[in-house]
């Protein structure tokens, strides 16, 4: 009984298969789904050089910092307003030079640096100004040998005077322009004493006359004298000793 139950129970199997087989053929065969990648087969996919993961510590700090510098340097260069990033005009009162020209240079090397002047307006000033626009000082103080009147050579924001073709005064308005201890166009004049203490003498606006009239400070400086006119200040003459 047991073998023939037992039979019995196989071809019943045996059976039920043969119909699901032809079941299975009979269906009309459907369209193909697509193949999915699974997550983890996605991991194993090659990667462009942009895609693949940073798998080193190291490289990966190394990268947040670079990254870091580079944002907090745009941000900085964007706020940043200080006479650098404006682009400072260096008035060095040890070697008498304001930017790219110095006292005691031939005219040729002054015309050969900044090309000819600009135009030929009246009075000691930058092109287009007038000298009390630039804060120019009072009193050149001429060498007593000279005879002729000096000739001017006058750029944006830059005049040179010339005595016997060598530079004699440079003056500057360049809201840039900054000497060695930091004194720039625009500070109050106040700020000419607080930087060069006894070595500074100061004057207040002159009292009457036609023309206009301003305070100063007269500076003594290795290179002769360094005049700030304006309050706050308007321009920065650097002067040769008058020998």
């Amino acid at each position: 009984m047991c073998d023939g139950g037992a039979r019995r129970s196989a071809l019943g199997v045996d059976a039920r298969r043969g119909e699901k087989d032809l079941a299975v053929k009979l269906a009309p065969a459907r369209a193909r789904r697509p193949r999915l990648y699974s997550q983890a087969k996605m991991t194993q996919l090659p990667a462009g050089p942009s895609l693949r993961r940073v798998t080193n510590p190291a490289a990966a700090l190394l990268a947040a910092i670079g990254f870091a510098s580079l944002a907090a340097g745009l941000w900085l260069g964007a706020w940043d307003d200080s006479p650098h990033a404006r682009g400072t005009v260096v008035v060095d009162e040890s070697t008498g030079r304001i930017g790219r020209v110095a006292l005691g240079e031939t005219r040729e090397n002054v015309i050969g640096a900044l090309g000819r002047s600009l135009d030929r307006g009246p009075g000691f000033a930058p092109a287009g100004e007038l000298p009390s626009d630039a804060g120019v000082a009072p009193q050149i103080g001429l060498p007593r040998t000279q005879r002729r009147q000096p000739e001017l050579l006058r750029y944006t924001h830059l005049a040179v005077m010339l005595v016997r073709n060598r530079v004699f005064a440079i003056l500057v308005d360049d809201p840039g322009a900054t000497t060695r201890r930091a004194v720039q166009v625009g500070d109050p004049l106040s700020a000419v004493r607080a930087s060069y203490g006894n070595d500074a003498s100061c004057y207040p606006t002159p009292s009457g006359g036609e023309l206009e009239t301003y305070p100063y400070c007269r500076v003594v400086v290795p290179a002769g004298r360094m005049v700030l006119g304006g309050d706050p200040i308007r321009g920065i003459t650097m002067v040769a000793p008058a020998s």
